[in-house]
């Protein structure tokens, strides 16, 4: 190798080298001085999460609030008002976001992830969720992580959203009452988790912190609830008993029969335009229809056939068109937001496994940020708060 060549390369790994002992100095700086002031580095490394979590909310709020989806109307979330629905973890982020597409697996109980943007299979995102039967999935709380209802078990189990790893039985078997959990939505007083039973007419409420049952927000003799949402400041029932969406407002007062007559209706999302997109009919009778967001009259049908049989699940993606689940193909589809044109196959069939796709949800994901910035803010934090304790005693 000619010598100068060397020399470029090793002035290149000097510069390397010195740029990594420049941003990790004052890491090991404090790390050094940290005995004198009464602590260690795992407070260190406690504090940093804690400051990277308060980012990461912070960060998710901004973006919603400067270029996000609108909170009513977008596809069945709502935010625990308690803080910003931001993404955390044990990771690193920075403030670019993006929108991956998880779909909860009906049979196999996994949720499966894939990019928003080319339908390309990422991971199994949460695996064998359970035995109990998922039956709906929502993201939200404090630490906008993913919960699943048990239908089976009288349940609701968390997820971790980064890692999809298991947190706990977020709602207790049985806990006020709850016999078959289905539709899930984080609304109510303080952003607290709604939770629908399809046996008991009822939808309870959940602290969006810890679980405990605070009571039944609404209530209606013989509905057998299952999807729900919060839009518009009410919150929208699908009724299997009536093939109706019933209506309810923020308080959990009935307000009527919204939509009637529906044709085996299995999910709902309200649009980007405010109006109420319901999947219904079976196998190759599906479709998606219409409805005003604010009325409930009919606007006709939106999208069907294009392979659309037995439609379960479906949202709007971050591009604005209308993605639905085909279970009885096995397939992701995706229509047109606007005018409901079939715009192709999302997600083929048995894409890394997909069989019977069944509750579909895009969700935006940060991306890692540079490792040693929040060690370092994290530590002149926790030094800093040292420091005024020892003034304050």
């Amino acid at each position: 190798m000619p010598i100068r060549l060397k020399a470029v390369r090793s002035m290149a790994n000097l510069n390397s080298w010195c740029l990594s002992i420049l941003a990790y100095a004052p890491v090991l700086l404090l790390v050094a001085v940290a005995p004198v002031y009464g602590f260690t580095v795992s407070d260190l490394e406690a504090t940093e999460q804690d400051l990277r979590l308060s980012a990461l909310r912070m960060l998710a709020f901004e973006e919603r609030q400067d270029g996000g989806r609108p909170v009513e109307a977008s596809s069945k979330f709502f935010g625990y008002s308690g803080s910003a629905n931001a993404h955390v973890g044990t990771e690193n982020y920075h403030n670019s976001l993006q929108e991956d597409l998880f779909v909860l697996h009906f049979g196999l109980n996994d949720v499966l992830r894939y990019s928003g943007v080319s339908g390309d299979f990422i991971e199994d995102f949460v695996v064998g969720s359970s035995p109990l039967a998922p039956a709906s999935m929502v993201f939200g709380g404090p630490n906008n992580n993913l919960f699943i209802s048990q239908s089976d078990g009288g349940n609701v189990f968390q997820y971790d959203l980064l890692t999809g790893d298991f947190v706990n039985e977020f709602v207790a078997s049985g806990l006020g009452g709850l016999s078959n959990p289905s539709g899930l939505v984080f609304a109510g007083t303080g952003g607290n988790l709604l939770v629908a039973d399809a046996l008991s007419g009822r939808i309870l409420e959940f602290n969006a912190l810890n679980g405990s049952y605070i009571g039944d927000f609404a209530f209606l003799s013989g509905m057998r609830a299952g999807e729900i949402t919060f839009a518009h400041s009410n919150l929208f029932v699908i009724d299997q008993a009536s093939s109706a969406v019933q209506r309810f407002d923020s308080q959990g007062n009935y307000l009527g029969v919204f939509v009637s007559s529906l044709d085996s209706p299995a999910d709902f999302v309200f649009g980007p335009n405010g109006n109420l997109f319901i999947t219904v009919g079976d196998f190759q009778a599906s479709r998606v229809e219409q409805y005003d967001g604010l009325t409930g009259a009919f606007l006709g049908i939106f999208a069907s056939e294009n392979g659309l049989s037995d439609a379960t699940g479906l949202d709007f993606g971050p591009d604005g068109n209308l993605y639905v689940a085909s279970s009885s193909t096995a397939s992701i589809l995706e229509f047109n937001g606007s005018t409901g044109a079939f715009e192709g196959i999302f997600i083929p069939s048995g894409s890394e496994g997909l069989n019977n796709p069944d509750d579909i949800f895009f969700q935006e994901i940060p991306e890692p940020l540079p490792g040693f910035a929040f060690p370092m803010i994290g530590a002149l934090g926790w030094m800093a708060w040292q420091m005024r304790k020892r003034k304050l005693s």
